[in-house]
């Protein structure tokens, strides 16, 4: 296959509870050879829910970029798991609500050149709310109910900045 490299070895650097990072020696297309750093994280679920015609959004302190965001419900894919449970599980762990009804929209990678972690995207027609089942990480979640004019209205004023938001709010608005 064109372009394809060659892996001549792989050491594994770092492994964490979500993720590994690696370092290979590889042979690149040119014939080349080098060192290709990556990292290894389970696929993730990004859940576009709509209730009563509105989509459903949480705001939370994300660590690294150091603020509050707003983004749709998304976590990792347990080993085994499938899309569709992940994301009925996602959805009611960080906002209580329950569905049953979830569709497939659609995948992407994010960060192809670091990662082959895949991110899927469903959306969720809302039945019920239950109650929320929070880890850690997301004890400061505030759930949102936003009109599809308003999203589009906050990711043009940079409020909405999150990746997988933006293109799971335009994959929801393709089907």
């Amino acid at each position: 296959m064109r372009g394809q490299y060659k892996r001549i070895s792989s050491q594994q650097c770092y492994k964490g509870k979500h993720m590994q990072v690696f370092r290979d020696e590889v042979i690149f297309p040119n014939g080349k050879k080098g060192t290709y750093e990556h990292y290894r994280k389970n696929d993730i679920v990004v859940i576009v829910p709509v209730y009563q015609n509105k989509y459903v959004l949480i705001e939370q302190y994300r660590y690294l970029p150091n603020t509050r965001m707003i983004e749709f419900p998304m976590g990792l894919i347990n080993d085994g798991e499938d899309v569709a449970a992940a994301g009925i599980r996602e959805l009611q762990e960080e906002t209580g609500l329950i569905s049953d009804d979830i569709k497939y929209l659609g995948k992407c990678m994010l960060n192809k050149g670091s990662t082959s972690q895949v991110c899927n995207f469903v959306v969720a027609n809302i039945h019920s709310i239950g109650k929320s089942n929070y880890d850690n990480s997301e004890s400061d979640i505030d759930v949102m109910y936003i009109e599809s004019e308003e999203i589009k209205s906050m990711i043009k004023k940079g409020q909405i900045f999150d990746a997988p938001t933006i293109i799971g709010f335009m994959l929801s608005n393709l089907h």
